[in-house]
C-alpha cells in the first residue's frame, strides 16, 4: 500500500509539525452489512483569515482524513458544511460539496487541498460560523457493504461588518487637561491595565463601559486569533499613550485581582494581562482560539464559564497565558525594563470547581478547556443555556483548579520567568501571592498604607471599594487607602472580619496612634458596584459602629463615564475634586512621589505573613 505523507497547509503555506495538529475523536457512528463501523479521523485546520466582510471569499486550508481501520475506504462524498455558532438547533447557512470518490487505504491517510467554501455570492450575515466537514464512507471491495457517515468540526471563522467588539478597547482623553481612561470590554485583567494607565499619567478612569442598566460590560466576540488581538491591544495601548521608547523600571504581569490596580500604583508599572476574557457560543470557539495560538508560538488553556452579569445567551472563558506571548518579550526589551511582578493567587479558593474537556491534553497543559461549575447542581442549566455544544462534549470528572479569575498555576510563572531571564534584561523577577485569594486585596490597603507613610501622607480616610471600583491617583493623593471587598457578603461581616481587625492592625502598623473611628469613610459604592441598597446599608452599618465621618455617593448612579449629563458618576465626581484641589499641586506631588520598591514588598511580607514575596 502506499502510504500518503501529512501536508498541512494554513493560509496557504505548509505547516511544519503535524504532531501539534490535534485529532478530532469520531463521532458516533451508523452502518448496515457486513463491515464493523471503521476508525476515521480527521485534523482540524483554519481558514485563509480569521474574520471576512459581506462578499468575502472563505478559503479553508488543507486537513488529513487518517483511516485507522484495516479496511481500505472510499470517500464518496465530502461535504463542508458551515453553521452559526449562536444558534440554538441547527442552523446551516452553506453546505458545499468540495470532492467526491477519495480512496484512503487500511492504516493510511490523505490530505485534502485548500478550497473555497464561502463565494462573492453567497449571504452570510455577521456573526461566527463553525465548519464541519461530512463524509460518506463505503469500502473498496465491492463484496463488502458498508453505509458510515462521520461529521467533524473544523474551525471557525467570524463575518463581521467592522462595528463588533473583537477585543477590549482603551480609549484616552481630557476632562479639563485631567487625564481620563475608559474601558470597553474586557473585565478585571482588562480593567487593570486601564487602572495602571491612569495611575502611569496621574489621571483617572472609570471601572468599565456597559450595555445597559444593571449589567456588566458586554463580552468580547470570538475568533481564532482572539489571544494575538487582545496581546497586541495591550502592547499598542501602553506605547501610544506612553511612547515606544518609555521607560518602565517594573512590568507587572497580573490576573487583575482587585488589589492589582494598587500594586500598580505602589510600583508605578504597567500591567501586561496573565489571561484575558471573550465570549463564545460553543467550545468548538475556545479550542479554537486555542489551536491558533499555539500555531503562533502562545501556548494557553482556559477556563469556560456563565457569568449573567455579562450574558445569558453566551459563555465566557478566561483564555490564559502558558507562555509569554513574542510582543511582551519585546515589550520589556523596548521600555528598558529590570523587575517583572507576577501577581496571583495559588490554592483552590474562589470559583475552582470544574469538569476537563476530555481530550489529549493533560492537565493544564496548552489546549486544556475547564467548564466552570460555579453553580453547584444549577450548573449544568447555566452552562446548557449558555455552550451550545454542552451536551455533545464529553466531561472528565468534578475537580478543583485555580480560581478562574484571580488563580495562577505554577506552570504560567516559572515558564515566563525563565523566558523572561534569558530573554530579556530584566534582574529581579518576583511573585506576589497568597494561597487565599482575600490576602491579595487586602494587601491593597497596606500597600497604600505604606505608600502614605513613605511620603509623609496623612492618612484621612478609608475608600470601601466593593469589587472592580477605585480611583488609586485620588486616593493616595487625597490620602485614602482603598478597602476592597466583594459586595456579596452583609457589611457587618465585612466590618467585623477585616475593617476593624485586619485593616486596623495594618493602620496600627504604618500610623500608630491614629484611631480607625476618627477616619473618613467613603462608601464607594454605586448602582453597578454594591447596589443603591448595600450601599445604604454600608452606610447604616458603619453608623452603627460607631463610625460617624461617612461620606456617600449617589448610589443610583453607575460607576460610568458620561460627561455630557453632567458630573454624578463617582468617577466625575472624584475627577472634579481633583481639579478643584489643582492639577498643577497634584502633578507635582506626583513626580515627587517616592514608590515602593520590591523590597518595601517584602517588607510587608514580613508584617503579614500571609503575602507571600517569592523570587523567580
Amino acid at each position: 500500500m502506499t502510504f500518503i505523507s501529512l501536508v498541512l497547509i494554513f493560509f496557504g503555506s505548509c505547516g511544519s509539525d503535524q504532531d501539534n495538529v490535534p485529532v478530532i475523536d469520531p463521532v458516533d457512528s451508523t452502518h448496515i452489512g457486513e463491515v464493523d463501523p471503521v476508525d476515521i479521523r480527521i485534523t482540524r485546520t483554519f481558514t485563509d483569515k480569521t474574520l471576512y466582510t459581506a462578499g468575502d471569499v472563505v478559503t479553508l486550508g488543507s486537513f488529513d482524513i487518517a483511516n485507522h481501520s484495516d479496511v481500505d475506504l472510499v470517500v464518496d462524498t465530502l461535504s463542508i458544511k458551515i453553521g452559526t455558532t449562536n444558534s440554538n438547533g441547527e442552523s446551516v447557512a452553506v453546505r458545499k460539496v468540495i470532492g467526491t470518490d477519495y480512496v484512503v487505504e487500511a492504516g493510511n491517510e490523505i490530505t485534502i487541498p485548500e478550497a473555497v467554501i464561502v463565494e462573492h455570492e453567497d449571504v452570510l450575515s455577521n456573526t461566527g460560523y463553525l465548519v464541519h466537514a461530512e463524509l460518506k464512507l463505503k469500502t473498496v471491495d465491492t463484496t463488502k457493504f458498508l453505509v458510515q457517515s462521520e461529521e467533524a468540526y473544523l474551525t471557525f471563522f467570524r463575518m463581521s461588518g467592522n462595528k463588533e467588539n473583537l477585543t477590549y478597547e482603551i480609549t484616552s482623553s481630557d476632562f479639563n487637561s485631567l487625564p481620563v481612561f475608559l474601558l470597553q470590554g474586557g473585565l478585571s485583567a482588562e480593567y487593570t491595565v486601564q487602572k495602571s494607565a491612569a495611575s502611569l499619567a496621574c489621571g483617572i478612569s472609570h471601572s468599565w463601559n456597559i450595555p445597559g442598566p444593571g449589567m456588566g460590560p458586554a463580552p468580547i466576540l470570538s475568533t481564532p486569533d482572539f489571544l494575538n488581538r487582545s496581546i497586541d491591544k495591550t502592547i499598542d495601548f501602553y506605547n501610544r499613550n506612553f511612547g515606544v521608547d518609555e521607560t518602565f523600571e517594573t512590568v507587572i504581569i497580573s490576573t487583575g485581582i482587585p488589589s492589582g490596580a494598587y500594586l500598580a500604583r505602589a510600583l508605578n508599572a504597567p500591567v501586561l494581562p496573565i489571561h484575558f476574557l471573550v465570549g463564545a457560543h460553543t467550545t468548538h470557539e475556545i479550542r479554537t482560539i486555542l489551536d491558533y495560538s499555539e500555531q503562533k508560538g502562545i501556548e494557553a488553556y482556559a477556563t469556560v464559564g456563565h457569568d449573567y452579569s455579562l450574558s445569558s445567551t453566551k459563555s465566557v472563558a478566561w483564555v490564559k497565558l502558558l507562555s509569554m506571548p513574542e510582543q511582551y518579550r519585546q515589550f520589556m526589551i523596548d521600555h528598558n525594563v529590570k523587575t517583572v511582578v507576577f501577581h496571583g493567587a495559588l490554592g483552590k479558593g474562589g470559583e475552582s470547581g470544574a469538569k476537563k474537556l476530555r481530550d489529549d491534553n493533560e492537565h493544564y497543559g496548552s489546549g486544556s478547556i475547564y467548564i466552570m461549575h460555579f453553580a453547584g447542581s444549577d450548573s449544568e442549566g447555566y452552562l446548557r443555556q449558555t455552550i451550545r455544544d454542552f451536551d455533545t462534549r464529553k466531561l472528565g470528572s468534578f475537580i478543583y483548579i485555580a480560581d478562574w479569575e484571580a488563580g495562577v498555576i505554577d506552570r504560567q510563572v516559572d515558564g515566563m520567568a525563565d523566558q523572561i531571564r534569558q530573554e530579556t534584561s530584566a534582574s529581579s523577577i518576583e511573585f506576589v501571592t497568597t494561597e487565599d485569594a482575600i490576602h491579595l486585596w487586602n494587601m491593597g490597603s497596606y500597600m497604600m498604607l505604606n505608600l502614605l507613610q513613605k511620603n509623609n501622607r496623612e492618612l484621612k480616610g478609608i475608600s470601601l471599594n466593593p469589587y472592580l471600583i477605585g480611583h488609586p491617583v485620588f486616593e493616595t493623593f487625597n490620602g485614602y487607602i482603598p478597602f476592597l471587598y466583594w459586595q456579596g457578603f452583609e457589611p457587618q461581616h465585612h466590618i467585623d472580619t477585616r475593617l476593624k481587625g485586619i485593616i486596623g492592625d495594618g493602620i496600627n502598623h504604618f500610623f500608630p496612634g491614629v484611631e480607625l473611628e476618627d477616619l473618613s469613610f467613603w462608601v464607594n459604592s454605586t448602582s453597578n458596584f454594591g447596589g443603591s441598597a448595600q450601599g445604604i446599608k454600608m452606610v447604616n452599618t458603619l453608623e452603627e459602629n460607631g463610625f460617624g465621618n461617612v461620606v456617600k455617593n449617589n448610589f443610583s448612579i453607575g460607576e460610568i463615564w458620561d460627561s455630557s449629563d453632567g458630573v454624578n458618576s463617582v468617577s466625575e465626581v472624584r475627577a472634579q475634586l481633583m481639579i478643584d484641589q489643582g492639577l498643577s499641586e497634584l502633578n507635582a506631588w506626583n513626580d515627587d512621589l517616592d514608590f515602593l520598591t520590591i523590597e518595601d514588598l517584602k517588607a510587608i511580607s514580613d508584617i503579614f505573613p500571609e503575602i507571600l514575596v517569592i523570587a523567580k
